[in-house]
């Protein structure tokens, strides 16, 4: 009645008869008494196993086993030796990645996402830098830590933003800032000055006044800088709209373009085909939306209006030296940044476009594709991730704000969303103080050294699972998250993005100056169409009702200011990186089963066979 007992006899078999002592199939008692060593012969010699069994084959002499069972051994150990490799490579994480070109044929390609910015953000014309008259008292104004209050917050809250035509030099003075600034007669020479414009709203100018708190950057930008597009981009066409509902190839109108936004060294930013920017299909496919028809329909060929073509306002006249040498800007041009939505407000990795250039921009758009499998690749699926160096630009801004400038930011900000909403660094005032640039170059000095906004190595869960700041879905590790970002344990994840498209610039080609044909073509199209900003612009008068008196000075505008840049696809041939395990788990089996039955001939029957003589042989002895 012993259900073990009852078990071997349906199982039966030679090995467990063997271990019963009975020698036939029905049964019947043979010798008895088998031992660990006989079973361990047995086995040996009708295991499906390779080399092993010659050595136990009846009738072999010493030698013949003796050599057999060396060949077996040395066998095994090239096993191991294999088997660790494989297992090393595979503990490794290594990938492999591979690169395919594809061609998109019979179809358009959609317009990538372009930013235009100005690296002098700020408008020195603006009333509120000249009609405050307490800071411009009467009496010596020798430097930023000498004279009067008046004098000294002139240099501090006007001297930055006003025109060149007010800066007065001489050798013999000095300051610590502004070395040979004749600090005197450039505040007499403000304090008259009468070419002026009313920027911004009443309101935000009041921040300006001499008795108002210091303002902050923000408030700076959106007094003084170009948050009318219209100052910025005079003209914009796109071929692909010409088959839209328009009929025309001016894209130029709000729809196309993302609202204004705020960066804290570039001002007043504008993106064309942005996020606002969007395209609906119904049921039958049909496309409804600006974005449509925001293609390009044909690769290269002739520059105007294959791609998109910008005309672009440089406002030379409305730098403000000072303020762009503080940045170091030595001369003052545009910035235009080609991209797509997770790398929107990396401004830094744009074109410089100064004026009177004609820049041709031809791309080529490159996709990587990752696998998803930690630790092989610690990347995120998230759709609303961005791409990790905005991720971490944004943590140093943010550390900035809130140790350096008093900042209420909320320290988890952007944890558990796709960014930041806007640059944290725009809330720091204006003016700043010696200790506070310190702190902010304290700040940068920590991330390089890898003590802010580093990535938490131990951020996870008793199971081992990864997850930080886009792959955090449980509340218990969203809090734990929090409780490490608080402590100042972990200021911020930002995994690699595993399915992401670029934009690579093919190559730039750049001219000189505009041509006069050029010019004169630009000129005379805005004095015909846009008199009232000509006359904004240039500040002319009566160019509606005479035009053609208007074009020559103009021209010489638009030669000193504009520039012209064509953004379009060089090829329609995509470029796909694909990152892959170098050796993935079923690899690591494959090289381990291949290496079995190489070395030793043992198969997946081998193992089983092993596994059904081992309790028999055990229970043995």
């Amino acid at each position: 009645n012993n259900p073990t007992h009852r078990f071997s006899k349906m199982w039966k078999g030679p090995i467990v008869a063997a271990a019963a002592g009975e020698d036939d199939d029905d049964g019947a008692k043979g010798e008895s008494g088998a031992t660990f060593f006989s079973l361990l012969k047995d086995f040996c010699g009708s295991t499906t196993a390779h080399g092993a069994p010659r050595a136990f084959e009846e009738g072999n002499g010493k030698v013949r086993s003796g050599a057999w069972m060396i060949f077996f051994l040395a066998g095994l150990g090239m096993l191991i030796y294999q088997v660790w490799g494989s297992i090393a490579e595979f503990a490794s994480a290594g990938t492999s990645s591979t690169v395919a070109f594809a061609r998109l044929q019979g179809q358009p390609v959609a317009l990538p996402q372009v930013t235009v910015c100005h690296t002098s953000p700020v408008k020195c014309r603006c009333s509120a830098w000249y009609e405050d008259g307490r800071f411009y008292a009467e009496g010596a104004c020798p430097a930023e830590n000498a004279g009067d209050e008046s004098c000294r917050r002139f240099y501090s809250e006007k001297l930055p933003f006003v025109c060149k035509e007010n800066l007065r030099t001489c050798k013999t003075c000095s300051s610590v800032d502004y070395p040979f600034l004749d600090g005197t007669a450039a505040r007499k020479a403000a304090a008259g000055f009468v070419d002026t414009e009313q920027c911004g709203t009443p309101e935000l100018q009041a921040k300006f006044g001499f008795d108002s708190k210091t303002p902050s950057k923000l408030d700076l930008y959106q007094y003084a800088g170009y948050s009318d597009r219209s100052e910025l981009v005079v003209e914009c066409h796109s071929e692909g709209l010409l088959g839209g509902e328009d009929g025309s190839d001016d894209c130029s109108p709000n729809k196309y373009w993302d609202p204004v936004w705020y960066d804290h060294g570039y001002g007043a930013c504008h993106t064309f085909n942005g996020e606002s920017v969007t395209a609906s299909y119904d049921d039958a496919g049909v496309c409804s939306g600006p974005a449509c028809n925001l293609v390009q329909s044909r690769p290269g060929g002739h520059v105007h209006g294959s791609g998109m073509t910008l005309v672009l306002d440089v406002n030379v006249d409305q730098a403000t030296p000072i303020f762009s040498a503080d940045s170091s800007v030595h001369s003052p041009h545009l910035v235009v940044h080609v991209h797509d939505a997770k790398t929107k407000g990396l401004v830094n990795k744009g074109f410089r476009i100064y004026p009177g250039d004609e820049t041709d921009v031809r791309l080529r758009i490159k996709e990587v594709q990752m696998s998803d499998m930690y630790p092989f690749t610690n990347c995120t699926m998230d759709p609303n991730a961005i791409e990790p160096e905005l991720c971490e630009t944004e943590c140093i801004q943010k550390t900035i704000a809130e140790r350096c400038c008093d900042s209420s930011i909320d320290p988890l900000a952007g944890l558990t969303t796709d960014r930041i909403a806007s640059d944290p660094m725009l809330v720091c005032p204006l003016g700043v103080t010696e200790e506070v640039e310190q702190c902010i170059r304290q700040v940068k000095r920590d991330s390089h050294n890898g003590q802010v906004c580093k990535h938490p190595e131990n951020l996870s869960t008793a199971r081992g699972d990864r997850f930080g700041w886009y792959d955090a879905t449980s509340e218990a590790q969203k809090k734990l998250v929090e409780e490490k970002v608080l402590a100042g344990e972990s200021r911020l994840y930002c995994p690699s993005l595993c399915n992401k498209q670029t934009f690579e610039p093919v190559y730039t080609t750049s001219g000189t100056s505009l041509t006069e044909g050029a010019a004169l073509a630009i000129a005379s199209q805005l004095v015909y169409e846009k008199p009232a900003k000509v006359e904004k612009m240039t500040k002319q008068t009566g160019c509606a009702e005479s035009p053609d008196e208007c074009i020559a000075l103009t021209v010489s505008y638009v030669k000193k200011n504009f520039a012209v840049v064509h953004v379009l696809y060089d090829s329609f041939e995509i470029e796909t990186v694909q990152i892959t395990p170098a050796m993935s788990a079923f690899s690591l089996f494959g090289a381990i089963g291949g290496n079995l039955g190489m070395w030793v001939g043992v198969s997946m029957m081998t193992i089983l066979e092993s596994m059904e003589w081992l309790p028999v042989a055990a229970a043995a002895g």
